[in-house]
Parts: structure tokens; sequence; C-alpha cells
């Protein structure tokens, strides 16, 4: 998959702000780790809030560090924002999702080993 160059505009925030958002625009009214919204622009792809108390939780929980976590959110809300969706799609479609998403992980591993 290649990506465009485009310009992304991450919030990143706590519970209650992604919960208030989370109702607002999904009708769902519970905390979140990632919320993207596709913006129809040539040179701008779009939104994400990111909770970093969800990303805290969600740390321990995978066993791995906040900032791990962090980059694992970003990199699922950017394939949102670049139209893959793993709810309310076949299988194969919320698989494929799910294997770009470890590549890109793995990719970043490999780049920047010690950010993580």
């Amino acid at each position: 998959m290649e990506f465009d160059e485009k310009e992304v505009t991450v919030l990143f925030t706590d519970n209650d702000e992604i919960q208030e958002l989370n109702e607002a625009f999904r009708k769902k009214n519970k905390p979140t780790d990632v919320l993207s919204f596709p913006m129809p622009d040539d040179d701008y792809l779009g939104d994400m809030v990111i909770s970093v108390e969800k990303a805290e939780s969600q740390s321990i929980t995978f066993e791995c560090s906040l900032q791990e976590e962090l980059v694992r959110l970003l990199i699922h809300g950017f394939l949102h924002l670049n139209g893959l969706d793993h709810v309310g799609v076949p299988r194969n479609e919320a698989a494929k999702m799910r294997r770009i998403e470890k590549k890109l992980m793995q990719d970043f591993k490999e780049k920047w080993p010690t950010w993580l």
C-alpha cells in the first residue's frame, strides 16, 4: 500500500474528552482509544484524536510501553484515514487492515528501535 504526502492533525487527549467525541460522532457513550476523521481534501488527510489515558491502560494490558501503544494507535488511526476499517466489514478486509498495521508497526520498530 502506498501513501501520498498529506497533512494530518493529531490531538492527544484524555478519556473524558474522547468519550464526548465518541458520543457526538459515533453515538457510543464510552471512551475509545483513537478516533479518525477523514477530510475530502487533496492536501489534508484528516484528524485523529488519541486518548493517552486509554493508551496507557492498553499498554499495561498488551504488555508494551506507552510509546509503543501510542505508535500503534497512530498507525491504526492513519489506516482509518486512508479508508481501511475493521468494524462492519468482511473478515478479509478486517484482516487486511490488521496485516498492514502489523507490517507498519514492524517497519517502525526496525527504523527507530530505541524510541520504543
